[in-house]
């Protein structure tokens, strides 16, 4: 998650956006903002097909983390795996590095995913298991990636980084004991071929695209893909469909997992590590929201970015919470 003040500053008058957008081949007047998180999100067309220009700040990401991804990306595309492909500038590179008076932006564009949007509400058994399964498939092949540089973080890294995160405030030092001892458990927990690998960490169901013709996902948003237990995808998965509060959720869950093991094995022992791995992700998602809100001021700030800074206030607290009861 990029930092309140960065997310403010990268949409002034949409700068980096237009200069980046002169880098590749589009269609007049068609660059659209979409969302900001974690990166720029713009959409625009290129011969009439709708394309996505993400980009983030140099304080925020650094290219060779970027260039990691995209190397993993062009790695499941190459093995047939259905993820949005990245696009090449008119140089002929897959990021390009705009300047602007508050720094520098690296941006890639990627083109549109394959299938449709299918909203929470339609989704079907059917359709939970063919989730499992292209997360199994993409499982199956990250068992066999080498990266040739190792440049994305791995689950150490994070929990390294959200601890000088956390250092930096009194009132999140009474949190620490709790992520030493989670980095603790973590570490010995079995690892290695077969168990842990490059995973996607946000296999949710707004990152993807169902092909109703092959029966499973297009996936994209690697942005977060690191080093960590597959089965950690899996709970977050499985943590997004519980946060539906669906009636239908268990047996949508129970498919989920039939689809998913219907490609690759999960055991019983990784399921029952489903609330280490729901920890771990509370303790990253609180350290990047701390960082993001730390130094902003909201006098000045425009409507929508103190209305999102008060949203993220209200969200550390439930988070919070959960961490110091455990």
């Amino acid at each position: 998650m990029m930092t309140l003040t960065n997310m403010v500053r990268g949409r002034e008058g949409d700068v980096p956006a237009r200069l980046l957008l002169q880098r590749w081949a589009h269609d007049a007047d068609t660059l659209s903002f979409w969302r900001a998180s974690s990166n720029f999100v713009y959409t625009f067309s290129r011969r009439g097909e709708r394309h996505f220009l993400r980009f983030i700040h140099e304080d925020d990401n650094r290219p060779e983390r970027i260039e990691a991804e995209l190397r993993f990306v062009s790695y499941l595309i190459g093995q047939g795996y259905p993820a949005a492909a990245p696009v090449r500038s008119e140089e002929g590179r897959l990021i390009e590095t705009v300047s602007t008076d508050s720094g520098q932006y690296y941006g890639v564009v990627f083109e549109h995913a394959r299938g449709q949007s299918l909203p929470a509400d339609r989704m079907s058994e059917e359709h939970c298991a063919a989730w499992g399964r292209s997360l199994a498939e993409l499982h199956r092949l990250a068992e066999a990636y080498v990266e040739e540089s190792p440049m994305r973080r791995g689950w150490e890294d994070t929990l390294i980084w959200a601890s000088s995160i956390l250092l930096r405030d009194p009132r999140d030092e009474e949190l620490l004991p709790a992520l030493h001892a989670l980095r603790i458990r973590l570490s010995e927990l079995p690892a290695g071929p077969g168990v842990t690998g490059m995973i996607h960490y946000d296999f949710e169901w707004d990152n993807l695209r169902y092909i109703p013709e092959e029966g499973r996902f297009a996936v994209y948003d690697f942005d977060d893909a690191m080093t960590h237990w597959f089965a950690m995808d899996v709970a977050s998965a499985l943590s997004d469909l519980q946060d539906q509060r669906d009636d239908r959720t268990g047996g949508l869950q129970g498919s989920f997992v039939e689809g998913y093991r219907s490609v690759r094995a999960l055991g019983e022992d990784e399921l029952d590590l489903f609330p280490v791995f729901r920890q771990y992700a509370d303790f990253y998602r609180y350290a990047r929201i701390v960082r993001s809100i730390r130094d902003f001021d909201p006098a000045g700030a425009p409507e929508w970015a103190v209305s999102l800074h008060a949203k993220l206030q209200q969200a550390c607290g439930p988070i919070r919470e959960r961490l110091r009861s455990r």
